[in-house]
């Protein structure tokens, strides 16, 4: 079993303190350069194109209230996880929601 080396060569994320202002530029920076790399992967996890999309907008919202890295290069691996893991979230919602039919007031009364 591999265990995770510390010093120097270890990859380790930073943790100082992220502003807002400093995420929402990271985050501009992200979808201008890898939105494709990051739709990819929303459809690939998603079962359909809304779900992906919605997957994506969540996945933004959480980078900016939880990131904590200081550069792209931990920002990409980072939203590829979130936006798998709320495509999931997102396509375990909508299977177990029953689907709702909409019965008109002439179908009541044609089935009398």
């Amino acid at each position: 079993m591999a265990l995770a080396r510390s010093g120097r060569g270890a990859a380790r994320m930073p943790s100082g303190p992220q502003t807002p202002r400093r995420r929402q530029r990271l985050l501009e920076e992200l979808l201008a350069t890898e939105i494709a790399v990051l739709r990819r992967q929303a459809a690939r996890h998603s079962r359909s194109s809304e779900g992906a999309e919605e997957a994506l907008q969540e996945a933004a919202v959480r980078f900016l209230s939880h990131f904590e890295g200081e550069s792209l290069s931990y920002a990409l691996p980072w939203m590829q996880t979130t936006v798998k893991r709320c495509a999931w979230e997102i396509s375990r919602y909508k299977r177990r929601r029953p689907p709702s039919f909409a019965l008109s007031p002439t179908d009541c009364s044609a089935a009398s």
